[in-house]
């Protein structure tokens, strides 16, 4: 399935897809919906955890606006690119994840520098490429930017790159929407 947001709210376009999958899903086993021109579309698990409802798997991905920096990168080019999956079990509790591809989500940054306290260590980088505590130094927009989960390339943060580049390709290629510095 494609859909077209129409640079709408995410929440009520992913929402639809979300549904019209299951429906989909639950006549051929398996079904995937792409959703472009949207914007914001509010917490991944949300969308991946409607699946638990009828006893499937549900996945979903999305790309956003370039708030993180490849590994050995001095520049934003990437989003913070969710990963959320849910997994019914026979137990009480099903398996739910819900993850950036960043060491935090651009928003932990702004509560640092609103209580003007330091960055935990690598955590974001300044304009030369260098590891800063400053969160004023990586904001949205501005000249730095996130870490990818995993943080320095010795920690191997170029896995955490890796799997925001996947999901950045499988949401721009499936849908034909925009991708890295392209997303607004």
């Amino acid at each position: 399935l494609l859909y077209d947001g129409g640079n709408g709210l995410g929440h009520v376009v992913s929402h639809d897809a979300m549904k019209k999958c299951l429906q989909k899903a639950q006549k051929s086993n398996i079904a995937i919906a792409a959703v472009k021109n949207s914007n914001h579309y509010g917490i991944a698990a949300y969308y991946a955890m409607m699946a638990l409802e009828k006893d499937m798997i549900g996945i979903s991905l999305t790309n956003s606006q370039p708030l993180v920096a490849p590994t050995y990168g001095r520049t934003a080019v990437l989003g913070t690119n969710p990963i959320a999956i849910a997994v019914p079990s026979y137990s009480e509790y099903p398996f739910v994840l819900d993850m950036a591809t960043s060491v935090v989500p651009i928003g932990r940054i702004k509560v640092f520098e609103q209580k003007g306290q330091n960055l935990p260590f690598g955590w974001g980088i300044d304009d030369e490429g260098n590891v800063t505590e400053d969160p004023k130094k990586v904001q949205s927009g501005g000249p730095g930017a996130l870490m990818p989960l995993g943080g320095k390339d010795i920690m191997r943060g170029y896995k955490g790159y890796g799997l925001a580049a996947m999901v950045e390709i499988l949401c721009s290629a499936l849908s034909g929407a925009s991708y890295f510095t392209g997303v607004g």
